[in-house]
Order: C-alpha cells, then sequence, then structure tokens
C-alpha cells in the first residue's frame, strides 16, 4: 500500500522480502528508500519518513513530514 515509505538514512537493514515496485522503484531503492514492512533493522536506524505515512507524522509531537526519526533495536 506504500502508507510505510521510509528512506533509511543511516544503518542497516534486512529484507524480509521484495518491495512493491508499484510504491518504490529501483532508482528509488538505489537511493534508500524501502517498504518498512519489508525489512528488519540489523541496528540503530536513522529514518525519514516519504509517502502517505508523512501526514500521521505532521501532528502531533512526532516531528514534521521529511524529518529524520532514529529507532533502537
Amino acid at each position: 500500500c506504500g502508507v510505510c515509505k521510509v528512506r533509511i538514512v543511516e544503518g542497516r537493514v534486512s529484507a524480509l522480502g521484495p518491495v512493491s515496485r508499484a510504491h518504490v522503484t529501483p532508482e528509488e531503492e538505489a537511493r534508500g528508500y524501502t517498504l518498512a514492512c519489508r525489512v528488519s533493522p540489523d541496528c540503530a536506524l536513522r529514518l525519514e519518513i516519504a509517502g502517505r505515512m508523512e501526514k500521521p507524522f505532521t501532528k502531533g509531537h512526532a516531528g514534521r513530514a521529511g524529518s529524520t526519526f532514529h529507532t533502537t533495536t
């Protein structure tokens, strides 16, 4: 569905399966974009929210669209 599209800014992930080419082009994937539902973090990550997931993160305390977020494993 593309809701969980993110760009991996820092860190590494392992693929859980192929990403949908309807939502992430090969060019985007080469630039670090993926679907969060199709990867598992190997270490702490810094992510940039992209796609339709931006809207929920622009409200409340989560930050603004295009902001980066840190995760821990």
